[in-house]
């Protein structure tokens, strides 16, 4: 072929690895190759095919002093400087500044110091009547409080024998009697907004405001309206989603809103009307409860006065009961209390709607898991389980904490955290799973949860032979008298309804882990804990004192050794320092003797000899594992499988009634 008709083609690896065919052009072009090593390739066509043996150059591209370390090295030199001539500028005139505003201190302060003597004395004037305006408002809180707590003791002894004679006349409808309880209740509520309203007034009524969900208050609250509604033949229907809405709310207090929106929306309503409770998500952050009616509506004129305290409007026909003005001016404090806002929409003859607005928490995180199994909530531990990892001690009392929403777990981890190790999950499968992994202490868990709810959580623990010891605390909104009974039949151990204080979960938790360390206490003083030797040589089963050894005897001293971590051994405090000042040694000097006899570190010395006496235990199917974890000095039962496992191979669980070896190392 005439070399002028000849075909190339090249590539350059490292930066193109396909080939580029440049027809018969003898020149190839590359930009923006990054400096670096590279090999040049070429090929000619020939005889129909393109030439085998490549014509291969190696190139180095070395980089500019711009793109060099030196370079960016020198800028951040020079960007330090350019920091630090800034910073002692700025504290120079910082320092200017503060020479003046001294300068103008001092000019003020003598400025002052003329009328001093005046200010003191309005000051203790002012101080004066401030403190009977104080003492005003004490007496008239003390006022409603008396009041309402008179009116509450006869109210009681009203309705305490009515509700007797209504269940002894259970068979037979008592219209009068029904009427007469439910005008007490009504008394009685009334009594409770008075004390409420004169409590705001003086700013002593306070909020324990946690993270609730807003659309179980609504349909709580909803549910006791139906029978109302009913018998007045007014439709009612309740709006709300399908998840969880959390808000940071007083329970107790929150309900008052609703109720009272709806207890008023129903006053007003004829027979025939409708009443709709519904909640809605709004942009940036905000829940909206709307209370909307079908009742006669308010006047323009009389809107601005709805929420003011005993206000009642003139016109009476447009009232279907009488009112005292209480309800809905506490409504509206106790909307601003919680941080919301309350707003009212009338149209005359068409109806009324109210709208209480209240922000969101500011995280609200709900699980949304999709297992199918219990395999797979297994592998789906490490996006369910959070350790708090606040101490170091690796056996450390254990708390499984579950629930689907976050914010709750976060809070609980909150107040268990600084004692106990917190790990979590976010449903009852994740958590079963997670508990045959860790074998946690204790189980504090939610009832409403997706894929296993609370109950089915208690039932699949108490059917597993290797976890059905564990202690359950059920945490849940559900008070009703049913679900205690239910939670309890599901064999749980405690039962704690939302809202629940930090302290009182506390006290429940320690007095569960206590109450098995008093049984591990009681299991280690029984004879089955004191037979049987631990590790080689019958000298361990011999007190520290009746072993005469020689210091300088490998042997007598193994055995003295051997007696002495066996003596403390359900002792979940023993530690290194105590077997030194117990062997009556140096600590440098008891690490060489024990490795000497032992060829183990005495931690390791001990930690092992725990384990070959829970192994014992094991074989002789001596009780639950929690209680050998606890005999042989371990305070987490999670930490003794883990141990357990890495020395021989297995859990616990699988050792029960078999004589194992541990595994080489």
């Amino acid at each position: 072929m005439d070399a002028a008709q000849s075909r190339f083609r090249y590539r350059l690896l490292g930066y193109d690895d396909d080939w580029i065919d440049a027809g018969s052009s003898r020149s190839a072009h590359y930009t923006k190759v990054a400096p670096g090593d590279y090999e040049f390739q070429l090929q000619v066509w020939s005889g129909g095919q393109w030439s085998v043996a490549d014509a291969r150059l190696s190139l180095n591209l070395q980089p500019y002093f711009s793109e060099t370390r030196s370079f960016q090295i020198l800028l951040l030199c020079v960007g330090l400087a350019l920091l630090w001539l800034a910073y002692r500028a700025r504290v120079g005139w910082l320092n200017a500044q503060r020479r003046e505003l001294q300068r103008q201190v001092d000019i003020r302060t003598q400025q002052l110091a003329a009328g001093k003597a005046a200010a003191e004395q309005a000051s203790q004037l002012i101080a004066a009547q401030a403190e009977q305006l104080r003492e005003v408002d004490r007496q008239k809180s003390r006022f409603f409080d008396d009041l309402a707590h008179e009116l509450r003791t006869p109210l009681t002894l009203i309705l305490g024998p009515l509700k007797d004679v209504q269940r002894a006349a259970s068979d037979a409808p008592q219209p009068a009697i029904e009427g007469a309880i439910r005008n007490s209740e009504v008394l009685l509520d009334l009594t409770n907004q008075l004390l409420d309203l004169a409590r705001l007034e003086a700013g002593q009524l306070r909020l324990d405001r946690r993270p609730e969900d807003l659309t179980a208050l609504l349909r709580a609250s909803a549910e006791r309206f139906r029978s109302l509604a009913d018998s007045r033949g007014i439709g009612f229907c309740c709006v709300a989603p399908e998840q969880p809405l959390m808000v940071l709310l007083d329970l107790r207090h929150a309900g008052k809103i609703v109720d009272n929106l709806l207890s008023n929306a129903f006053k007003f309503t004829p027979s025939g009307g409708q009443v709709e409770l519904s909640l809605h998500l709004e942009a940036g952050g905000a829940a909206r409860i709307d209370v909307a009616d079908t009742g006669p509506g308010i006047a323009p004129e009389h809107l601005a006065h709805v929420f003011e305290r005993f206000y009642q409007a003139d016109d009476a026909g447009s009232r279907l009961q009488p009112g005292t003005g209480i309800g809905l001016a506490l409504v509206h404090d106790l909307t601003e209390l919680h941080g919301g806002r309350l707003e009212v929409r009338s149209q005359p003859g068409v109806g009324t709607t109210f709208s209480v607005r209240l922000p969101l928490c500011e995280a609200v995180a709900v699980a949304e898991v999709t297992h199918d199994q219990l395999s797979v909530a297994s592998n789906a531990i490490g996006d369910n389980e959070i350790t708090t990892n606040t101490l170091d001690d690796p056996d450390q009392t254990t708390i499984l904490v579950v629930d689907d929403h976050a914010e709750i777990r976060a809070h609980v981890r909150s107040h268990l955290a600084p004692r106990y190790r917190v790990i979590e999950a976010a449903d009852g499968l994740a958590a079963l799973a997670l508990a045959r992994e860790r074998l946690p202490d204790l189980i504090v868990a939610d009832i409403s949860m997706p894929l296993l709810d609370g109950y089915g959580l208690c039932a699949q623990i108490r059917s597993d032979a290797e976890l059905d010891w564990l202690p359950i605390i059920l945490l849940t909104a559900r008070a009703g008298l049913d679900n205690r009974l239910e939670g309890l039949r599901a064999a749980a151990d405690d039962y704690l309804t939302k809202p629940f204080d930090a302290e009182e979960l506390r006290a429940r938790v320690d007095n569960l882990i206590s109450l098995r360390r008093r049984l591990r206490d009681r299991y280690t003083q029984s004879p089955a804990a004191a037979a049987a030797p631990i590790g080689p040589g019958a000298a361990a089963t011999a007190s520290t004192a009746s072993v005469a050894v020689d210091a300088d005897d490998d042997a007598s001293y193994r055995a003295r050794l051997f007696a002495m971590i066996r003596a403390r051994m359900a002792d979940e405090t023993f530690k290194v320092a105590d077997l030194a000042d117990a062997m009556n040694q140096e600590r440098s000097h008891l690490f060489r003797r024990v490795r000497d006899v032992s060829g183990r570190a005495p931690s390791d010395l001990i930690r092992d000899l725990r384990l070959e006496r829970a192994a014992e235990l094991l074989l002789a199917e001596a009780g639950p594992i929690s209680d050998i974890a606890y005999a042989v000095g371990f305070s987490s039962v999670a930490y003794f499988t883990k141990c357990f496992r890495e020395r021989y191979g297995r859990t616990p669980g699988q050792c029960r009634g078999v004589s194992v070896r541990p595994v080489a190392a």
